[in-house]
Formats: structure tokens, C-alpha cells, sequence
């Protein structure tokens, strides 16, 4: 295919300085190619002309475009968050991933416009994650703009990250592309070893976290057992989660919490506690979280935990995104951040 595109050249001119556009030209024109190539192959040089000459007649040309093109023309891995609305099941870029750990990806107009044509729009495919591994594909089935009018909008938001509507999905929580995370074997749990784990909870952890043996039955009891890859045998999850709901008024001080999370890894005297996670849930305490799923980020060999969780922003709700990483025998997180609209 001939890759020659006139409006690449003219795009980048409001943005050199004249001394140094004859020189920069050529290599800039190159990166911009390599850049926005699948989009090319997909639908010629018309559909990305378009995609600028959008971007510029809404005011939202932006000196950040080399720098957003060359990262989009290095292929990175990146992780997504599949969430399912009232709209469809969205697909949201959260960050890039590998070497270097979970990176928060920040562009710019045009860069957030040329994403939106590589990897949302309408075809395109990306690795459903489950478990910590790939498992299936996730079919997009239109890009944040790639019909008549933007997909949605978030109101009170200065900026915020682009989505795209897939088809029919897995059931997945975090997808990727760029990469096929592996993590190492472990050892499987037998009944017996998950229930003798399980015991320490009503005990232990809850009494010290407010709450009461005698008030465990409350709760729903979710358990995961994960291969996460932290030592020879899985982790396990257990989220306990009392569906009432309390006032936002209510102080959490001396109140039982309505959420308890506890991860408990293999020691050497058995499993032990190794994240602990207690919230009233209401406006004055820190936020529920929701399990997501696992996956290793840095390339360590240990999986990062990934939860989910609802917070209160410009008179809406909004979801952000949270992970905790193993560190000197225990989880402790590392990020929390908003998904679509930066916090």
C-alpha cells in the first residue's frame, strides 16, 4: 500500500518552528505514519485526514501530538477496562504496562483521537483477560468517534479518557493488547487447606477489624483462589460485603464496617493475613471496592490485584480504578485513580 499522505505534512506545521521544519520534516512525517499505519490499512489516507481535520476545527490541535504519536508508533502493551453500562459493555485504555510498571496513559487531543482509530474502532480486537491470562477476544463495535457525533460526554470534566463500544464479550473485567502476561505455576489447593485457611478469618481478622464473629453472617462471603504467582501456592480473596446501606451522614468512627477484604498468602507456619480492607462505604469513609482480576504488570512474575470502586465527582458517579502490589509479604496499593475523568 502507498502510504503517502499529504495532510501529515501540513498537520504538524502550526507546531515547528520555521527553523526547523525543513529538517524535522522528513523524520516526523515518518513517525506520524508508522503511528496511525493500521488505520491506514483499514480505511485508507481519507479516514485519518478526517480524524485531524476534526480534531482541528474543534480547537483541539495540541503541541503534545509527537510525542502521543510516537508512543502510539512503538506499539505499547496496554491495559483496558471492559465495564458493562446502561449504554453497552465500554472499553476504556487505563495505562501501559511492562518493564517499567503500570504507566497512566495521558494524551492529548489528536493523540486521544488516533488511539480512538487504532485500537476502539469498529473491528478492531483486543485479549479479554481472565484469570490473569488471556482467554478470548473482545470485538469493538464502534470507536469514542467514529460515527455522527462523540459516544458520550462527562460533564464537568476538563478532560477525559475516550471509550469505545464493544460486541458481544467474554466475561472479562481488564483486557490487553501488546502483550501475553504469563505468570509462574503454583501448587493447587486442596478443600481441606482452603477451609483450614478460611477459619482464621471469623477469629482473627474480623474481630480486629470491627467485626464481630457473631455478625459475619450478615455478609455475603465471595471467595477467589489465584494463582498470582507471590509464592509456590495461590492467594486467597475473600470479600464480605453487607448489602445494607447507611447514611452518608453517619461518622465511620466505632461504626461496623459494611465491606471487609482480606487476602491471606501462605506463610511458613500456614496461611496468615496479607491484606486487610474495611469501609463504612458512605461519604465520609473510603469506598467500596469490586474485585476485578489479576495480572502482572511490570513483569516481575507476581500478578498486581485490581479492584474497582465508585466515587462522587461533579454532581455524578464515577468509577476509578485501584491495584495492589506484593511487597515484603503483604499487598499494599499503589495507585488509585479515576477512569475516565482524572482525578
Amino acid at each position: 500500500m502507498d502510504f503517502t499522505c499529504p495532510i501529515y505534512e501540513t498537520a504538524v506545521v502550526p507546531y515547528l518552528h520555521l527553523s526547523t521544519l525543513q529538517t524535522f520534516r522528513r523524520s516526523a512525517r515518518t513517525i506520524l505514519l508508522t503511528a496511525l499505519a493500521p488505520a491506514l490499512a483499514a480505511s485508507g489516507c481519507d479516514r485519518v485526514k478526517q480524524v485531524i481535520k476534526d480534531s482541528e476545527a474543534r480547537g483541539q490541535a495540541d503541541g503534545g501530538w509527537q510525542r502521543d504519536s510516537a508512543l502510539l508508533a512503538s506499539e505499547p502493551a496496554l491495559l483496558f477496562r471492559v465495564t458493562r453500562t446502561e449504554r453497552g459493555t465500554l472499553v476504556v485504555p487505563l495505562a501501559r504496562i511492562g518493564d517499567r510498571g503500570f504507566r497512566r496513559v495521558s494524551m492529548e487531543g489528536r493523540g486521544w483521537r488516533a488511539l480512538d482509530v487504532k485500537y476502539l474502532h469498529a473491528e478492531n480486537a483486543i485479549d479479554a483477560l481472565r484469570d490473569g491470562r488471556v482467554s478470548g477476544t473482545i470485538r469493538m463495535s464502534r470507536g469514542m468517534w467514529e460515527a455522527s457525533g462523540v459516544l458520550d460526554s462527562l460533564p464537568g470534566c476538563r478532560s477525559y479518557v475516550p471509550a469505545g463500544l464493544a460486541q458481544g464479550t467474554p466475561d472479562a473485567a481488564l483486557a490487553v493488547i501488546g502483550v501475553r502476561p504469563q505468570l509462574p505455576p503454583t501448587q493447587g489447593l486442596s478443600g481441606g487447606e482452603l477451609n483450614q485457611a478460611l477459619a482464621t478469618v471469623p477469629t482473627l481478622v474480623a474481630p480486629a477489624s470491627g467485626v464481630a464473629t457473631s455478625q459475619l453472617a450478615r455478609y455475603r462471603r465471595t471467595v477467589h483462589v489465584l494463582n498470582t504467582g507471590v509464592n509456590n501456592k495461590p492467594t486467597i480473596l475473600i470479600e464480605f460485603n453487607d448489602p445494607e446501606q447507611v447514611s452518608d451522614t453517619l461518622q465511620p468512627v466505632a461504626q461496623r464496617p459494611r465491606q471487609l477484604i482480606v487476602a491471606l498468602d501462605k506463610g511458613v507456619f500456614g496461611y496468615k493475613p496479607s491484606y486487610r480492607y474495611a469501609t463504612l462505604g458512605n461519604a465520609k469513609s473510603p469506598p467500596r471496592l469490586r474485585f476485578l482480576d489479576y495480572i502482572d504488570v511490570d513483569n516481575d512474575g507476581k500478578a498486581e490485584l485490581f479492584f474497582a470502586f465508585t466515587y462522587r465527582a461533579q454532581r455524578q458517579d464515577l468509577e476509578g480504578v485501584t491495584y495492589a502490589r506484593f511487597q515484603s509479604e503483604e499487598w499494599k496499593e499503589e495507585i488509585r485513580q479515576g477512569l475516565r475523568c482524572p482525578r
